[in-house]
């Protein structure tokens, strides 16, 4: 991992105000600047969760410097790129130098052990999304971006939820086969990790903080809620199966319920293109939709350690060759393996 210097930092302090910020989730319930966000890297270099990828590069006579903000998602060998300095309208141009960074980018995430990349781009970022896409980034789904200005509407504060329940562990493979059975193929494959691609970088955390299910019977979840609080606003993410499309109207107004005491801000939601029952639910209760963006990701090449391979010995007419390691026998380097969202 690359290690930060006092003049790394300068370069965040002079180019932070001139770059594109891409992850709104983190900029609604953490805001910080990209400055803020680098300083604790000084104190910790290889245990801090965001990762701060400066470059100097000077190409056919271009000389151009800037840095990429990459975030670890919680238990999970993946990153999402946060900020990119300086953006393609501060510096018109720079889109060869935003290829090198993003190539830099994706070779200190696979030396860390991150297998993906993921960016979430908004849809009217047309020039952006096409240098994603000419670095190794690849398009695999979109969702549209809802919100809720306060004061939220009076009857949701006042309902019992009734469907909702707290989620527990017993619920974790139910989650699971949600994801399955409403997720496209395609998704999926952009999303699998882990060694045998059991692990998915989809909606659900390992924390249950803050999370609740439907659950019609013993193992079985129709419906998944998050709801999380943020600085300037908070975060609801809710995923119902197909079979509960008709009841997205109340689902919605027991979950608004269970944050009738919250602090009165906006409050998000994202949905995905293929739960698009979830969205009509949302709007019905005053939720607007503000943003579509495209869901990007980059398959990183993760290194593999080998033993110093040993000289060819031809013993009795034949070769033997030094063995070596395949990565599914590789552990997992990423931090925070037992870190919660």
């Amino acid at each position: 991992m690359y290690r930060i210097r006092l003049a790394d930092i300068w370069l965040v302090y002079r180019l932070q105000h001139k770059g594109v910020r891409l992850d709104v989730r983190s900029a609604v319930l953490e805001p910080a600047s990209p400055l803020r966000l680098v300083l604790p890297a000084l104190l910790s270099p290889w245990h801090h969760r965001v990762v701060t990828i400066p470059l100097r590069r000077r190409d056919q006579g271009r000389r151009q410097s800037g840095f990429l903000q990459l975030r670890w998602r919680s238990s999970l060998p993946a990153m999402d790129v946060l900020y990119i300095a300086p953006s393609l309208e501060h510096a018109p141009g720079v889109t060869w130098f935003w290829k090198h960074l993003l190539q830099r980018g994706a070779e200190v995430a696979g030396a860390a052990g991150a297998q993906r990349l993921f960016a979430h781009v908004p849809a009217e970022r047309h020039a952006e999304i096409e240098v994603l896409r000419q670095s190794g980034f690849a398009l695999y789904a979109q969702d549209r971006l809802f919100r809720l200005d306060p004061p939220w509407p009076l009857a949701e504060q006042t309902t019992v939820p009734r469907h909702w329940t707290p989620q527990f562990d017993v619920d974790t493979h139910g989650i699971q086969q949600l994801y399955r059975a409403i997720t496209p193929a395609v998704v999926q494959q952009a999303e699998s990790m882990g060694n045998n691609g059991d692990t998915a970088g989809g909606w659900w955390g390992e924390t249950r903080e803050g999370c609740y299910v439907v659950r019609p019977g013993p193992g079985e979840v129709l419906g998944y809620l998050r709801l999380t609080r943020g600085q300037r606003g908070h975060w609801l993410k809710i995923v119902l199966h197909p079979e509960l499309s008709d009841r997205a109207d109340a689902l919605v107004q027991e979950a608004l319920s269970l944050m009738r005491d919250w602090p009165k801000r906006p409050i998000f939601c994202d949905v995905r293109e293929y739960e698009g029952y979830v969205g009509d639910g949302l709007q019905t209760h005053g939720f607007r939709p503000v943003m579509t963006r495209r869901l990007l990701v980059r398959h990183t090449t993760v290194p593999v350690r080998v033993a110093e391979r040993q000289r060819l010995h031809v013993l009795n007419g034949s070769r033997e060759h030094a063995p070596t390691m395949s990565a599914k026998q590789m552990p997992p380097t990423y931090p925070f393996a037992k870190d919660k969202p």
